[in-house]
């Protein structure tokens, strides 16, 4: 029975804090406030629920990226049309208004046997398919 109480004894050693080295340790843990500290569920709650709105967060993100590229491409695109729908009438008033000054030399180079450049381009110019 003496070996029980001597291991009482250590269990009640072990839970009683140690004595402090000096006096200002034991003045300064008089006066200070417990640490907090947060226990083991409310830690892994919080990790779990960060990891779970971390794709929330970024799908939200990338759906308004999407949204303003999206109107980025539809302001682009109605330039272009607004450009295309210019060429074009004026392509057509040109047609409408009547034969162009160049027009008579195109029919004397085609009654000759000659083409002319399209597009006006240079003689010297390679066709369109040997770009590099």
């Amino acid at each position: 029975m003496g070996s029980t109480a001597t291991a009482a004894q250590r269990r009640a050693a072990l839970l009683q804090p140690a004595p402090a080295a000096n006096a200002a340790q034991a003045s300064a843990g008089a006066t200070a406030t417990p640490r907090f500290r947060l226990r083991l569920r409310t830690l892994l709650i919080a990790i779990s629920l960060s990891t779970l709105l971390l794709p929330v967060v970024g799908l939200y993100a990338l759906r308004l990226h999407e949204t303003t590229l999206l109107r980025q491409t539809q302001a682009e695109l109605a330039l272009v049309a607004t450009l295309v729908a210019t060429a074009y009438r004026t392509a057509f008033d040109r047609a409408a208004s009547g034969p162009a000054p160049d027009a008579d030399a195109g029919r004397a180079d085609a009654q000759a046997g000659t083409s002319a450049a399209p597009l006006d381009l240079p003689a010297s110019a390679p066709p369109a398919g040997d770009r590099a």
